[in-house]
């Protein structure tokens, strides 16, 4: 009889414990569904700022791959200059 009860005692801490754990995935996923939509009304209000700036890094993005290309295969287009490409200074934390 004490064993039945105290088998009794455990089910219920897991229900509980089960319960508990599913009411903090809800709050979890109500939490996250709000940030999802606040982000996108956050996007729909701000797009041509935000168009603009990709706009802005993606033809800078351009710009160093083209001049890339050219250190890389020098002006005739065939051999690196490997003077120039030493003397180049690497470029560190660029905030592209």
């Amino acid at each position: 009889m004490v064993a039945k009860e105290c088998l009794s005692h455990s089910v219920n801490k897991i229900e509980l414990i089960t319960i508990a754990f599913g009411v903090v995935a809800a709050f979890k996923d109500v939490y996250n569904t709000a940030i999802f939509i606040q982000s996108t009304i956050h996007t729909i209000k701000h797009f041509q700022t935000e168009q603009s700036s990709l706009t802005t890094q993606f033809d800078f993005q351009l710009l160093r791959l083209s001049e890339f290309s050219k250190i890389l295969g020098g002006a005739d287009g065939k051999e690196p200059n490997i003077n120039f490409l030493k003397s180049v200074p690497a470029v560190r934390n660029s905030s592209f």
